[in-house]
């Protein structure tokens, strides 16, 4: 399986300073392209992660954005994980927290960060074609009229726990707030000024793996779907381990145990052999292996391939 570290290629870490107000740390995220940037001290230790949904946050509370500063919407604490952490581990992390960024570390320093979006892009070709489509994932989001400010956007996407509103006909996102907050004025600033110039629209029918593929192809974390809802590549990362989960292959080896306790379970192949082992059995899917370790007991089997 793959792991963080094969993801981070080109590791990058936007800066900013703890006591930097929110409009340059604004500025920095959007430069940065991951949607977040750290706060170092003199030592190069963290001191706090600043993401978008921050900075959507302060906007929605009507904060002043010159004046707040990252350490009073920073996570002073973000979530750290070693580069050799499979990716699967860590999108199970992402979802246990509710957050979208992982620090990568090598030998406790550190690497970079990876947005969720980079992690769910490289596991694309583990995705089951035929398995999920849009429908499972997508969800409703809010519809302003046209005089909606950005703030007004703001306010709605945390008050739904969505990343994004329709603004007449037109897609306003975390991304638009951001941009706003960074350049603008998202108190005064008309949401359809900061609206998303390219939208790509598909079918509740579209199959999870295509729309990964297509959101990839089109370096985008958002698809419309229709009747108002969108896939954002969160949540699709939030149920990846799910699906990945049941199509892990699992290639076991049988030490004296009874082969005949595994007759009648579903996704199991016993192939008996004369030996140290009674037999290989090849498991497809976490729940599988569940099922042959409790008629076997786990001190009988041995995992010779775990794939992906």
């Amino acid at each position: 399986m793959l792991t963080l570290e094969d993801v981070l290629k080109n590791p990058v870490i936007p800066r900013v300073e703890a006591t930097d107000s929110l409009k340059k740390a604004a500025k920095v995220i959007c430069e940065g392209g991951i949607g977040a940037a750290l706060a170092l001290d003199d030592q190069e230790r963290i001191n706090y992660l600043i993401t978008k949904t921050d900075v959507v946050r302060a906007v929605a509370k009507g904060e002043d954005l010159e004046i707040t500063t990252v350490e009073e919407y920073g996570t002073p604490s973000p979530l750290k994980l070693s580069g050799d952490k499979d990716l699967i581990s860590a999108l199970r992390l992402l979802k246990e927290y509710r957050i979208s960024h992982v620090l990568v570390t090598h030998d406790n320093k550190l690497k970079g960060i990876l947005y969720i979006r980079d992690i769910v892009f490289a596991l694309t070709e583990f995705i089951p074609s035929g398995k999920l489509n849009l429908g499972n994932v997508s969800k409703r989001i809010p519809r302003l009229d046209e005089r909606a400010t950005i703030a007004d956007v703001a306010t709605e996407i945390v008050n739904m726990d969505t990343e994004a509103a329709f603004v007449g006909s037109k897609l306003v996102t975390d991304e638009s707030v951001l941009r706003s907050a960074a350049y603008g004025d998202p108190y005064s600033d008309l949401a359809l000024n900061y609206a998303a110039q390219r939208v790509i629209t598909t079918d509740p029918l579209t199959d999870l793996e295509c729309a990964v593929r297509l959101m990839r192809t089109n370096n985008t974390d958002k698809l419309v779907v229709w009747k108002g809802k969108i896939a954002s590549i969160k949540d699709i990362g939030y149920i990846l381990p799910d699906i990945v989960k049941e199509l892990t292959r699992y290639v076991l080896l049988l030490k004296g145990g009874d082969v005949d306790r595994l007759e009648g379970l579903q996704n199991v192949k016993v192939i008996k052999t004369i030996g140290k082992y009674n037999a290989i059995v090849i498991v497809e899917g976490e729940d599988a292996l569940k099922n042959v370790s409790r008629r076997i007991g786990d001190k009988e089997l041995v995992v010779l391939v775990e794939l992906p």
